[in-house]
């Protein structure tokens, strides 16, 4: 059974996104690229997106490829985005493009029957909605959170959705040359549970 990670951005006073919903971007760097990008776009990982998030990202990374003003690491990046198959969980989206397939099912659904039918990893990589659903159905079985040295005042939280207490393991912790921090927390389960 693969595992679903939650990639998320996040400010030191919990918000990842702007009051309008826009991103809240963090400082880039090379070590940001290296420790933080390539490994939530594994070559044999699939992305899980919600609707919103799908249609903000699907035109943005293809001309991220194309522009020569990018780093040569930075449109490599690019490239393994656009090639990485997609699942974007809408009930309205129906011709999505950008090797993506949409799934109507609920969430739920969609998380339980890729677990059980996708071998690599299965990356949430978007949207505030995307993210507290899955954190209040406990579906996420690992979180890669990259908290930014920033203090926003306002916005979106993930966390402020109501989910039961849920206990973590704290699996790595690595300090980036911008001043971010990735942290990496594994939910653990039950094997036995998990598998009935």
């Amino acid at each position: 059974m693969s595992k679903l990670i939650l990639s998320m951005f996040m400010t030191l006073d919990g918000f990842v996104e702007a009051p309008g919903g826009g991103l809240i971007r963090p400082d880039w760097s090379e070590d940001m690229e290296r420790n933080w990008s390539t490994p939530n776009v594994a070559p044999d990982s699939l992305l899980l997106y919600g609707r919103r998030a799908f249609e903000q990202n699907a035109p943005l990374w293809p001309a991220m490829e194309r522009d020569e003003n990018n780093s040569v690491a930075f449109r490599a990046l690019a490239r393994t985005m656009n090639e990485l198959p997609k699942v974007v969980v809408s009930r309205t989206l129906t011709a999505p493009g950008w090797n993506a397939t949409v799934s109507k099912d609920s969430l739920g659904d969609t998380v339980r029957r890729l677990k059980q039918s996708f071998a690599g990893e299965i990356n949430a990589v978007g949207g505030v909605t995307l993210a507290a659903t899955l954190l209040a159905g406990d579906l996420v079985d690992e979180y890669r959170l990259l908290l930014m040295p920033h203090l926003f005042g306002a916005g979106h939280s993930v966390f402020k959705a109501r989910h039961a207490p849920i206990a973590l393991s704290l699996e790595d912790v690595h300090r980036m040359d911008t001043g971010a921090v990735r942290l990496t927390y594994r939910r653990p389960r039950d094997e036995q549970a998990v598998a009935a």
